[in-house]
């Protein structure tokens, strides 16, 4: 699926995000949908993924989720939220929602 998707341009990245690291957290959609830019932390060993609440946290008292560096790059899931992120970035958007709608154009919406 992911050689099937564009390398470059936002809808490919995101995707491309959607589906590494959906993958690499073993995680329900809610829980990837409501990840925020300000609970990823980047670490030498990789990607620590803040779970603030889960349906299996009825606590609400959140989870870190430690994601090492894959070893192929187009499914490494530290390099793609990184290229995800940079994207990101270049469009003026650094909080707020991980992953984000994206209009027919390739507007980002905030």
């Amino acid at each position: 699926m992911i050689s099937a998707l564009p390398a470059t341009g936002a809808t490919g990245l995101r995707d491309r995000a959607v589906l590494v690291l959906g993958f690499a957290l073993m995680g329900r959609r809610s829980e990837l949908v409501a990840c925020d830019i300000g609970d990823l932390t980047f670490t030498p060993d990789g990607l620590e993924v803040y779970i603030p609440v889960s349906k299996t946290d009825q606590d609400a008292h959140g989870e870190t989720v430690a994601i090492p560096h894959g070893s192929h790059p187009e499914t490494c899931p530290v390099r793609v939220v990184q290229s995800w992120l940079a994207d990101l970035g270049e469009r003026g958007a650094t909080t707020g929602a991980l992953l984000r709608s994206i209009d027919r154009h390739g507007g980002i919406h905030r």
